[in-house]
């Protein structure tokens, strides 16, 4: 698609084309460190989180997103990792968080898109760290979908800005 610049008459891009939109999003994304493997620590940390025998059998992978819906979290970084999922995004964000009163460190991970380009902006910005509500729509999309999404409640103000 293209569009008219109504002050220079030009036609340019029309910004909201989803390859203007991918480039766009990809210059955020790149300023996203990739998360260094780790050697199973995080596995292990997760099975150490158990509070009964039943915990031991549930899978052993990052807390998702979605399992804060209506809590909220302050998110300390933001890191890519790959993703295994065939069809899917080729990466994942995982969060750095504290949760609660007592700020238990918590890693995060999230493939939500309105939340993933949320938190890219936000590291965009420098606010982070930033404390966010993670919300869930009441109604489905036509796909039966119920998106998520954050509230971003308070950031770090972004070095030399006021």
């Amino acid at each position: 698609m293209v569009a008219t610049d109504s002050t220079t008459g030009t036609t340019v891009a029309d910004p909201t084309e989803r390859a203007v939109i991918a480039v766009r999003y990809a210059k955020y994304l790149d300023e996203i460190p990739w998360a260094a493997d780790d050697d199973g620590t995080g596995i292990i940390n997760e099975l150490l989180q158990a509070e009964n025998w039943e915990d031991l059998n549930r899978e052993a992978k990052l807390p998702k997103l979605e399992t804060f819906v209506g809590k909220s979290l302050k998110v300390l970084s933001v890191e890519r990792r790959e993703s295994d999922i065939e069809g899917g995004m080729p990466f994942y964000l995982e969060l750095q968080c504290e949760y609660g009163d007592a700020k238990t460190p918590v890693k995060v991970q999230t493939s939500a898109a309105s939340p993933m380009v949320k938190l890219t902006m936000l590291h965009h910005f420098h606010n982070l760290p930033a404390v966010i509500t993670v919300t869930q729509a009441t109604k489905a999309t036509k796909r039966g979908m119920y998106p998520l999404d954050i509230t971003v409640n308070v950031v770090t103000k972004a070095p030399g800005r006021a």
